[in-house]
């Protein structure tokens, strides 16, 4: 896609076609193997030149943040990941954070994202991440029923992949047919919200 489509994709918030198009983009420039990301994420970037994967057991007290991405002059960029209590939740994480630096590895995608600046970038950059994210781990042909909306179908779907239930539930409600009004939320057995997006 050419920048002016990349913007009218921004501007219509349809982050998971521009997930989409940096999935197509990456696996073209071939640094980072999307397929071995998707089964085993710090497997897959162990070695990788650009970018490296580091654990932080010890976060300051009352941090929220599961990782984060650092871009190092000179060094390969460094995700740096909280671990939480399921290897679901770091596989997102970690994905998660490649999708920042895959979005500064294509210009046309950067350009669109830095013309857009303060809370309102930042933002856009946030949920393009977890979207890339959503694409690298749960391909939408992990669906064979033809929709998500539906538990039982999210459920199968989770069962199949390496994501975490919050994953597939916001990838369900980023593919939902244009112009259909679509919201899943995912909670623990006691029946706490642990996840919403519409």
């Amino acid at each position: 896609a050419d920048q002016p489509t990349l913007r009218a994709w921004a501007d219509a918030h349809q982050y998971w076609r521009i997930a989409s198009e940096l999935v197509r983009l990456e696996e073209f420039r071939g640094v980072i193997d999307l397929a071995a990301l998707s089964d085993d994420p710090e497997g897959a970037l162990s070695g990788n030149s650009e970018v490296q994967v580091e654990y932080d057991t010890s976060p300051k007290p009352g941090c929220s943040v599961y990782g984060y991405y650092r871009p190092r002059s000179g060094a390969p960029a460094l995700i740096l990941v909280h671990p939480a209590l399921s290897s679901e939740r770091d596989n997102f994480t970690i994905v998660h954070e490649v999708g920042h630096h895959v979005q500064r590895q294509h210009r046309a995608w950067a350009n669109v994202r830095f013309a857009i600046s303060g809370i309102a970038g930042d933002h856009l950059e946030e949920r393009v991440a977890d979207a890339f994210a959503a694409e690298a781990l749960i391909p939408v042909d992990a669906d064979a029923d033809g929709t998500w909306l539906d538990a039982r179908v999210l459920a199968q779907v989770h069962g199949r992949v390496r994501a975490s239930r919050s994953a597939v539930a916001m990838r369900a409600v980023e593919i939902a047919p244009e112009g259909e009004s679509a919201a899943v939320v995912v909670a623990d057995r006691s029946g706490l919200v642990t996840f919403a997006r519409a």
